[in-house]
């Protein structure tokens, strides 16, 4: 079975991580390919391995159809549907996920999911209800940027084919209510339920995460603490937290038949079984039967079968055969970390079974099977999600029995007593469970503050990354030292391995795409620097927390030499929002200090960048070029910070500035205007990029900064012609994703994120 199993997995990550998906017909050529393998069992293997990728290209030929279609991209319509799952509630917005069974004009397969926020309503929409609503649809994309969170495959992986949000109409209206036995109703009581019975918990939110699945009230820096001590996969129910329940209640169920039903026809086995897979099924359906349950389930199901047909299958067989099933009806799977999850914390006790094949104490086993789920979640850690946290193995040894035997139950347990009208029991369930969390999270807080900070492993190979966690695997097995020593050598390799650093006078600069605003990374040897922060705010999305800080994180750095914000315009510096706990220690500069002293309301003010003096960084010189302000328009454009960069190469960063800003820069720096990458003004707007200006500056690569189908019509078709008439190479952030200048003594890379494109872009 683990041949076959190893054989599906294969096809099926071939499907889906290829560059494009064969075409549908092919899946014909499945019964061939079957049939050979039954008659060759020599060429098994391979012929397993190509029906499982045809298999898998073909539901994912299906899904990629039920993605929103280019002539509705950005367009307003009028849709009906049901609100599935529990809607979040934010200051001024609501966001749920929305099932479409109709949408005006619309002629191809329906979009399963569509993700919808209402801003500003005074509807307050719930799970179960359908709803008729006027929207505007997007296409499911998202920003493509080395070493940050890929939304866009997390709403491929999640079937959310559309993104959207419900416009101002006299046509929005709920068309009927929620049946008392819908789940996701049932859900959102239960919620409301929590929160009724623990108004002043401090970690509510994690209780709702726990209980529902819910993670949409778990404050940032909560989730901040749990992510940098490697402790974040508690909170997503998954394989881990349907097991503990299901072993749980084995245990229980083993206990209530020597007191209770020992004379029932059921015997031991099969009522210990049976009281786990319920309270399994009970759990998932309390997590909306969301498909990293719905897997958990499968796994056990197939498992428990084993376990109560006595059959001689043992638990790793059985895990083998339920990811196969998993990944033929759903070969979106593969692309999904809390598969991987579910699937390694199964793995985990199978090879704690093998090790622990002669020892008879249960107490023994639960240790040594802990210690195991501790050592082993580091590299998957790092394998998933590419960081190591060295907090992540003291963390999860205290944390993981601490939630599982203590803060789980009696979480679910307060959580039955708040929906069942008993005040006085959840209440003081509620008030001791937020006790004990907040100990737990002291406990995390001085890991944190002690320990090494969380070390970004994205730059390292994939196949590094691999030999690090069978390395690890290795060193486990209960065999000699000398067969452990290949594994010593894999780790060693893995640990000392360093990537190619920048050599003098040479620098890296990496433009982010942060939609409809500017963020640039720029990295000499020994030091880097920000330039402006993308779009944000306070109480919403910020681009600083994002794509800034995960992209500085990936690289090592963790905290810039300088921060530049150019100026006051929120697409600019709504981002720094995230970033300013670290003005005491970063040097801040800006060519509208004032405002932006306003903006954020800083008690001290930062450096003004055209009085700033250049400077000088492992070879390579910085310069702000600025013409006399005093007699420029008081357009905070026109104050932006012009950066020029000389290295190897040079680079020109101009923020906003528009054609009165340029020709002041044309009669006093004409001669440093000269570069071989620009970033064009103002995102090519026109009322920048003046011809004079596009001359002078003579760029072999132009990079514009914008957001898709964004409703400026940025780039202006004017402009980008004035810059291929200089046979300038054009890059778009909207189009290419983030953009990567290597500057080299001998050479100038320049590449782009989706270059490596993948069947969800």
């Amino acid at each position: 079975m683990i041949p076959f199993s190893f054989a599906v997995i294969c096809g099926a990550a071939l499907a889906f991580w290829g560059n494009s998906l064969i075409d549908s017909l092919w899946v014909s050529y499945l019964p061939v390919f079957l049939l050979f393998a039954w008659l060759h069992p020599g060429f098994r293997f391979l012929c397993l391995c190509v029906s499982a990728m045809l298999w898998s290209s073909l539901l994912l030929n299906q899904a990629l159809e039920r993605q929103l279609s280019d002539d509705f991209d950005n367009r307003v319509v009028l849709v009906a549907g049901t609100i599935t799952d529990i809607t979040e509630q934010r200051r001024h917005s609501i966001r749920f996920y929305f099932e479409p069974d109709y949408i005006d004009s619309y002629h191809r397969p329906m979009p399963k999911l569509i993700r919808l926020s209402w801003y500003r309503s005074k509807q307050r929409p719930e799970a179960g209800q359908r709803w008729q609503l006027e929207v505007k649809l997007r296409q499911a994309t998202g920003f493509q940027n080395p070493g940050t969170f890929d939304y866009q495959r997390w709403l491929f992986v999640k079937g959310v084919d559309a993104t959207g949000y419900v416009r101002k109409s006299d046509s929005n209206r709920q068309l009927e209510d929620s049946e008392w036995y819908d789940i996701d109703y049932l859900r959102q009581q239960i919620i409301e339920a929590q929160d009724q019975s623990c108004p002043d918990c401090e970690h509510i939110g994690l209780f709702k995460a726990l209980t529902v699945g819910y993670r949409g009230d778990i404050p940032p820096h909560q989730g901040e603490l749990l992510r940098d001590t490697g402790t974040a996969h508690l909170l997503a129910i998954s394989g881990l937290h349907i097991g503990l329940v299901a072993g749980q209640f084995y245990l229980l169920g083993g206990l209530l038949w020597r007191r209770l039903f020992y004379r029932s026809r059921f015997n031991r086995l099969e009522f210990s079984a049976f009281a786990a897979m319920l309270a399994a099924l009970s759990y998932a359906a309390l997590a909306g039967f969301s498909i990293p349950t719905v897997r958990a389930l499968v796994m056990l199901l197939v498992v428990f079968l084993a376990l109560v047909s006595r059959r001689n299958v043992n638990l790793l067989n059985s895990i083998c055969i339920a990811i196969s099933l998993i990944l033929l009806v759903d070969p979106l799977a593969i692309g999904d970390a809390s598969f991987w999850l579910s699937f390694s914390a199964l793995l985990v006790i199978a090879f704690g079974q093998f090790l622990l094949a002669n020892q008879k104490s249960r107490m023994k086993q639960a240790l040594v099977i802990q210690l195991l789920f501790s050592l082993l979640f580091v590299p998957l850690s790092i394998l998933l999600f590419s960081q190591a946290s060295p907090a992540g193995f003291v963390a999860n040894i205290i944390a993981i029995p601490i939630l599982g035997l203590l803060i789980l139950p009696l979480t679910l347990i307060a959580s039955i007593c708040a929906v069942l009208n008993t005040a006085v029991a959840a209440e003081w369930l509620f008030y001791l469970l937020d006790k004990i969390t907040g100990w737990l999270l002291d406990y995390l807080q001085l890991l944190q503050t002690s320990l090494p900070p969380v070390s970004s492993l994205a730059d390292r190979p994939g196949l590094l990354l691999v030999s690090l966690a069978i390395g690890t695997f290795i060193l486990l097995l209960p065999i000699d030292l000398r067969t452990r020593l290949p594994a010593f050598v894999l780790l060693l390799v893995a640990v000392c391995w360093q990537p190619e650093g920048i050599p003098e006078n040479g620098f890296q600069m990496t433009v982010l795409d942060v939609g409809m605003g500017t963020a640039v990374v720029v990295e000499t040897r020994q030091h880097s620097l920000v330039y402006d922060f993308g779009p944000g705010n306070a109480n919403g999305f910020s681009a600083g927390d994002w794509v800034v800080r995960p992209y500085l994180q990936n690289r090592g750095i963790d905290q810039p030499d300088l921060m530049i914000v150019s100026h006051v315009d929120s697409d600019h510096s709504g981002g720094f929002v995230s970033f300013l706990d670290d003005i005491d220690t970063v040097p801040v500069v800006s060519g509208t200090p004032k405002e932006l002293a306003k903006r954020f309301e800083l008690k001290t003010m930062m450096q003004n960048c055209h009085n700033y003096p250049a400077w000088r960084w492992d070879g390579v010189d910085f310069e702000f070029l600025t013409g006399s302000l005093k007699s420029v328009s008081k357009s905070t454009n026109n104050q932006s910070c012009v950066l020029k960069i000389r290295g190897s190469h040079s680079v020109l960063l101009s923020g906003d500035i528009e054609a009165e800003q340029e020709m002041r820069l044309l009669n006093l720096r004409a001669s440093d205007l000269k570069a071989d990458i620009l970033l064009a003004p103002h995102h090519g707007s026109l009322t920048s990029s003046t011809e004079a200006f596009v001359r002078a500056v003579d760029a072999e690569v132009v990079i514009f900064t914008l957001g898709r189908n964004n409703r400026w019509g940025f780039p202006k078709a004017e402009v980008v012609s004035r810059y291929q008439q200089l046979d300038s190479r054009i890059y778009r952030s909207d189009f290419d994703g983030a953009v990567m200048v290597l500057s080299m003594p001998d050479s100038l890379n320049v590449d782009s994120w989706r270059q490596s494109k993948r069947i969800w872009h």
